[in-house]
């Protein structure tokens, strides 16, 4: 599909899952704290589907309150962005007009993808629109934008866990992979 193996950085940060349900608890929490009120969530997937469950939860939104917003200006397995953004699937004006939403992602690195959802959804008639995502890197910023909730600064390249399935981080050995979590299951004889 056009995707090269690309060589991780000997200082990426490379998260397990319970790294990703710390920081989303503690995202959580700091959206709490804040007293923020929300009507809906607006998940951009792919890698906000993971954070964005543990947050719909502990913000108690119900599942049909959870949207979402299929914007990528990235083609599968490549790392430079294009200067068009794709939409896919997309909240409607009728789901969001006059609705404070809490827009979810992993990571706001050049911050194009954040600004140009949230100019989305204003355009549709959100009546407050705000971000929340577990990273957030400033000085990788090529439009300024800051999340109005984020846990952690860094402008390292960040592995999250998910990223192991694409193909362009496959090596030829296993060995290089985290350790798994779970123990598989002996097949019964």
């Amino acid at each position: 599909m056009g995707s090269q193996n690309v060589a991780i950085p000997a200082d990426a940060l490379q998260l397990s899952w319970q790294d990703i349900e710390t920081l989303a608890v503690e995202l959580s929490d700091k959206i709490i704290a804040s007293g923020q009120t929300v009507d809906r969530l607006v998940v951009l997937p792919r890698g906000g589907l993971g954070p964005a469950n543990i947050v719909a939860r502990r913000l108690d939104i119900p599942g049909h309150q959870v949207l979402s917003a299929a914007l990528s200006s990235y083609a599968s397995g490549e790392f430079q962005r294009s200067k068009e953004f794709k939409v896919g699937q997309f909240p409607t004006r009728q789901q969001i007009a006059g609705k404070r939403l809490l827009v979810v992602d992993e990571v706001c690195d050049t911050g194009h993808t954040l600004a140009e959802t949230v100019r989305l959804l204003r355009e549709l008639g959100a009546e407050e629109v705000v971000t929340a995502v577990l990273h957030y890197k400033p000085n990788r910023s090529e439009t300024g934008y800051v999340p109005d909730f984020y846990v952690a600064q860094t402008d390292a390249w960040i592995v999250y866990p998910w990223e192991w399935h694409e193909q362009s981080l496959r090596t030829s050995t296993e060995a290089e992979l985290p350790e798994p979590l779970l123990t598989p299951v002996p097949e019964a004889a």
